[in-house]
């Protein structure tokens, strides 16, 4: 398999940025943030009433506490990465990434 070039790198990534900018992923971003917060929710909601009620053993207490901190861990990653993308493409000079597309394949 050849390597990529430093030219062909250049235009690769200048594509996918392009693309980021014509297509956002911040609503599927927005979607997923809420699936992962809601479910975390879900979870500690259950771990209360099975602690409330004696329903699961410790062992399985712990493991619904674990999985709800990943799930609402990761909605706050996701949170904090679609804002980061939303921030740096107001940014981005679409005209100059285009001209620069040009160039290269050329």
């Amino acid at each position: 398999m050849p390597a990529e070039g430093p030219q062909q790198f250049e235009l690769n990534t200048l594509q996918s940025i392009l693309t980021a900018i014509d297509q956002p992923i911040a609503t599927k971003n927005g979607l997923w943030c809420g699936v992962f917060g809601g479910l975390g929710v879900l979870l500690l909601i259950i771990v209360y009433g099975a602690t409330e009620y004696q329903f699961l053993s410790g062992i399985w207490l712990f493991f619904m506490c674990f999985m709800s901190g990943l799930c609402v861990g990761g909605a706050a990653i996701i949170n904090r990465l679609s804002n980061q993308n939303k921030i740096a493409i107001q940014y981005l000079d679409r005209d100059a990434i285009v001209k620069r597309i040009d160039e290269l394949e050329m």
